[in-house]
């Protein structure tokens, strides 16, 4: 590996603290997170088998102590890219299995309301006929599956974007960002369970094969089962996605444009992309509309609510020196 390239990496100073003050919300939020999803789960009678979960607890524990041998090395920005990566991906993890523990719960199936709210906000609209006809397009749904399973990497490019740009604490607040969102959507989807709108209006996968993602046609089996109590043990390969309302694909739209907003050069293409992944969470995603502005709203409230905290801790952490 040449001089030139690692010293891309590389910070000024030759040895840098292992440790950057940024990260802390991040690992208190991933703690927090942690220990209220072991406490749901045990009070629904679900439990983790396979040997994947202490697979994925070593790795994350191997990438956060590689990164931070490599910080203590002076490579700042590759030791941010792994070990943001590695809370990123243990946060997701954590609370997916928080969204099973809180749909295993009693609440009432919500869907002929989210219907109702549908017809409410766009008069007239009609979802399985205008789904059903969507279907007769391939090339518009090609693109649409395209941009909607772009959330599979975007966020690993978003943080590699930022790190390799000097903007560590962007990495930090995007994670956190995440973190508070996604607890705001599944704390709605406890309240508002639903089986989604391709399974209330009883239309098969065969019916839309232009869709190739399995989501809303598995969602509403699993969410059914925990419902029911027929799935009790969760194995980390079949982890799936049961949310509902708020799309959170909608809200990881809105959280994604934003952080990659201040990389000058990918901007627009990527606030490009995410509308477009936004407007694909009903199609793909079998969400209903009214889905769409709930996931922008809790991205919304998330990001201001990260900034504000960010921002007081910033200002109490310059007192000192100003005072």
């Amino acid at each position: 590996m040449s001089a030139a390239f690692m010293s891309f990496f590389r910070v000024r100073a030759a040895a840098r603290p292992v440790f950057t003050p940024a990260a802390v919300p991040a690992y208190r939020m991933l703690a927090a997170t942690g220990l209220v999803t072991s406490v749901l789960l045990t009070a629904r009678g679900l439990r983790l088998i396979g040997l994947e979960w202490p697979t994925l607890m070593v790795l994350v524990g191997f990438l956060v102590a590689l990164a931070r041998a490599l910080r203590g090395r002076g490579l700042e920005r590759i030791a941010t890219v792994i070990e943001v990566w590695a809370v990123w991906m243990a946060t997701s993890t954590v609370l997916i299995l928080a969204s099973y523990a809180v749909g295993a719960g009693g609440m009432p199936l919500a869907d002929s309301a989210l219907a109702a709210a549908d017809r409410w906000l766009l008069p007239g609209f009609d979802w399985s006929g205008t789904m059903r006809a969507l279907a007769t397009h391939p090339w518009p749904m090609s693109v649409a599956n395209a941009c909607y399973e772009s959330l599979n990497w975007q966020p690993g490019l978003v943080l590699l974007a930022c790190a390799v740009t000097g903007r560590p604490e962007r990495c930090w607040t995007f994670v956190l960002a995440w973190t508070v969102t996604l607890v705001l959507v599944i704390a709605t989807f406890a309240f508002t369970p639903g089986l989604g709108a391709y399974a209330h209006f009883g239309i098969t996968a065969g019916e839309v094969p232009a869709v190739h993602d399995a989501t809303p046609w598995t969602q509403p089996v699993v969410l059914q089962s925990l419902r029911d109590g027929g799935l009790r043990a969760i194995t980390l390969m079949d982890l799936k996605g049961v949310v509902t309302f708020p799309s959170f694909h909608a809200s990881a739209a809105v959280l994604l444009a934003w952080a990659f907003w201040p990389v000058r050069a990918m901007r627009w293409p990527m606030a490009s992309l995410n509308a477009a992944m936004l407007l694909s969470a009903v199609p793909i995603g079998g969400h209903y509309l009214v889905d769409i502005p709930a996931g922008i709203l809790v991205a919304v409230a998330g990001i201001a609510l990260v900034t504000r905290v960010e921002a007081r801790r910033a200002a109490s952490s310059l007192q000192p020196v100003l005072g």
